[in-house]
């Protein structure tokens, strides 16, 4: 879950709903649908559909426990922390991909996304208590919690 909460939040990855988050019986999280990256986010009649930096909801957080919370904090905050430390690394990969004529990802420019979430101008410990601010965000997005119950009510 830490994993999946860094990775969509640093790489901008949108529409992000039960939908599109798997389970596998061994209970291991996995995505699909990955159409809308580095920040290209839906709208829906002029509404930002993505309010949330990622999602991580209250649910989420009562399956984890109070224990387990603590715990996935950390791994977060560690997570993105080395992410960081491979800044350059990340956008030159991101650089080779341009030439692939991704929707997403068409000029140097798309790849700001990326500079912008990685904060590079912080030192970790700045970085990991900007990263706490951003799961208490994503936990107390209103918005997302709704778009969970309307996806849980259609697949009823």
């Amino acid at each position: 879950c830490a994993g999946y909460c860094v990775a969509t939040y640093v790489l901008g990855i949108g529409d992000r709903h039960s939908d599109n988050i798997m389970v596998t019986e061994s209970g291991h999280l996995f995505h699909i649908d990955f159409g809308h990256f580095l920040g290209n986010f839906k709208s829906k009649f002029g509404i930002k559909r993505e309010r949330a930096p990622f999602v991580f909801t209250p649910e989420m957080a009562y399956v984890l426990g109070t224990d387990g919370y603590v715990k996935f904090e950390g791994i977060c905050c560690k997570a993105y922390n080395m992410l960081r430390a491979k800044t350059s690394l990340l956008i030159s990969l991101f650089l080779l991909m341009v030439p692939a004529g991704m929707p997403e990802l068409l000029e140097e420019q798309d790849i700001e996304y990326l500079q912008v979430k990685l904060e590079g101008s912080l030192n970790d410990a700045e970085a990991e208590i900007s990263f706490r601010k951003e799961i208490k965000q994503s936990l107390n997005t209103m918005s997302r919690q709704f778009d969970n119950f309307i996806h849980n009510v259609k697949a009823k």
